[in-house]
């Protein structure tokens, strides 16, 4: 149980999340102490020092820093993870953004994050890059030109990360990495400004009454819902999707069904699709998770 060391601690979305995201998820997580007790598990079972010569060591190695005192040392125990659409809409547009708050933002951005790019764009791998772009300096793995990946049915995952504010964001989008970062310029629409997010919250600070919670989750699940619908009723995604049909029953079975019966407008769907949230609670008696859905008036 060492491992899991969960705190309380700050669960507002950070100002760069929009209200348009499909669910966002925050966890306050002593990051020190797990990894510490993971150190510990590893080195009874294989040995003492077994964790720092055979990760440890190689981390620094491979990443040109120093694993535990500018990663570990610097991380503020807090994790973030945004769920969005990055258009145009493909089965995997779903994209994630990761968010890790740091302790000094300043030295990440200046020293750490420049030094891990050079070790990794020297060690050979895919090509790598870094741009200014606003205010952040992204680093970011090259994907394939347009001409290449034109008219494909899937997204290619093009992995990017940056330093915004106190934050180190990552996500496997570019496009979602650079939404950020313009986010945050403008703050318009946030999500702790939403209606539906007010809501899910005021209903869980209703339970919790006088405790304080480590983790905090809340869901959209109409936007996920609209992205398999107009997915479903678009002619060319259904072409695109008869390919990976062949030799997939799942994809059978929903073009089967799709092509049979004609669909219900989305708002029929919708009205049964209401926000959600879930919390977890670290208190004597062990971590208690809770979880809900809201009604549609």
């Amino acid at each position: 149980m060492k491992v899991i060391r969960p705190k309380a601690g700050p669960t507002e979305p950070e100002p760069w999340v929009s209200d348009q995201v499909i669910s966002y998820f925050t966890m306050n997580w002593d990051m020190a102490k797990t990894f510490n007790a993971i150190e510990g598990i590893v080195d009874t079972f294989a040995g003492e020092g077994t964790f720092n010569d055979r990760f440890v060591k190689e981390a620094d190695r491979n990443l040109g820093i120093n694993l535990r005192s500018d990663i570990i040392d610097g991380l503020n125990d807090r994790l973030s993870l945004v769920q969005v659409i990055v258009p145009p809409k493909k089965i995997n547009s779903q994209s994630n953004v990761y968010c890790i708050h740091v302790k000094n933002a300043s030295q990440m951005k200046s020293e750490i994050l420049p030094k891990m790019f050079e070790k990794l764009k020297s060690a050979g791998g895919p090509p790598m890059t870094s741009k200014l772009f606003g205010d952040a300096t992204i680093y970011t793995i090259e994907s394939r030109s347009e001409e290449a990946v034109e008219g494909r049915s899937i997204r290619l995952p093009q992995p990017a990360v940056c330093i915004l504010d106190d934050q180190l964001i990552l996500s496997d989008s570019l496009q979602a990495l650079e939404d950020v970062i313009k986010f945050n310029s403008s703050g318009d629409g946030l999500l702790s400004e939403s209606i539906e997010f007010k809501l899910v919250q005021d209903r869980i600070k209703a339970q919790l009454k006088n405790s304080d919670m480590s983790i905090l989750a809340y869901q959209r699940p109409e936007e996920s819902m609209r992205l398999m619908y107009d997915l479903a009723t678009d002619p060319q995604n259904m072409d695109n999707l008869e390919q990976f049909a062949q030799n997939n029953p799942f994809f059978t079975a929903l073009i089967t069904a799709v092509r049979s019966k004609k669909l219900p407008p989305f708002e029929v769907i919708a009205k049964y699709l209401a926000p959600g949230g879930a919390f977890v609670v670290d208190e004597e008696t062990g971590l208690h998770y809770t979880g809900f859905s809201m009604r549609r008036e």
